[in-house]
């Protein structure tokens, strides 16, 4: 069972923005406050822009420039934090 499925069995009534195609790079829920929300790993996310066919610098400017640009325009947005570093 992945991590996404794991989370929507324990809380079965929230409803999560997710970011499409990115479900490996999900890591978390983030609880402390309703509306709850996922958390995604920026590493893991460039790696799921590798696997679907970009190298990793083409991966990395995509995160940056389409990924990460479009999070503060998310109402409850998921939550993106760096696991690891480049």
């Amino acid at each position: 069972m992945n991590k996404l499925q794991q989370i929507l069995d324990n809380y079965p009534e929230e409803s999560f923005i997710k970011l499409d195609g990115l479900d490996d790079a999900i890591i978390g829920v983030e609880t402390s406050q309703e509306p709850f929300r996922l958390v995604y790993s920026i590493n893991d996310i460039v790696d799921c822009f590798v696997e679907q066919g970009m190298t990793p610098d083409e991966a990395i400017d995509f995160y940056e420039y389409n990924t990460a640009r479009s999070i503060p325009y998310i109402t409850n947005a998921p939550i993106l934090i760096y696991t690891d570093f480049f």
